[in-house]
């Protein structure tokens, strides 16, 4: 008698059905893994932005500002400079948050040596970016325009710098 190789029609039953069962109960963690993933880019544009826009205060001496608009449940992120008279947009600082809530004063200004010098009169500038998914902190000192990351963690009631 002949050896025949491969697969009867039940085992290839059996293996579709194990790995039926293997992907229904891992798809709904990626959709979590997915949300997180997309506060965390969120987060690290709008860090981005900022930490840009302070550097270019600094090396075109000159005052430059990030403004934060929001449209509804999207939130438009720009940066600009101030060329004589007028404000001038920066080409790469120009974003959408789409996925997100994010709370913070609408302008921050930065002076030529790289402190805030407006954010509605107060001392620290946060913007909060969040989502089902978590809580993000951007702090941004006024004296010397510091950035502080820090992260939301809901089991301590706690924030922690990252």
């Amino acid at each position: 008698m002949k050896d025949k190789a491969g697969f009867t029609l039940l085992e290839l039953l059996v293996v579709i059905g194990i790995l039926a069962v293997a992907a229904a109960v891992s798809l709904p963690n990626l959709s979590g893994w997915q949300g997180k993933r997309n506060l965390k880019n969120d987060f690290d544009r709008l860090s981005s932005y900022l930490g840009t826009v302070k550097v270019e205060a600094i090396a075109r001496n000159t005052k430059t500002k990030l403004e934060l608009r929001s449209y509804g449940a999207d939130h438009k992120l720009t940066g600009s400079w101030k060329n004589g008279g007028k404000w001038e947009a920066f080409k790469d600082i120009d974003g959408t948050l789409e996925k997100t809530t994010v709370a913070g004063p609408p302008d921050l200004e930065f002076s030529p040596d790289g402190s805030v010098s407006s954010c509605n009169g107060v001392q620290t500038c946060q913007y909060t970016v969040s989502s089902d998914h978590g809580r993000y902190r951007a702090t941004v000192h006024l004296a010397t325009g510091f950035l502080e990351k820090e992260k939301y963690d809901p089991k301590t009631k706690t924030w922690s710098e990252i």
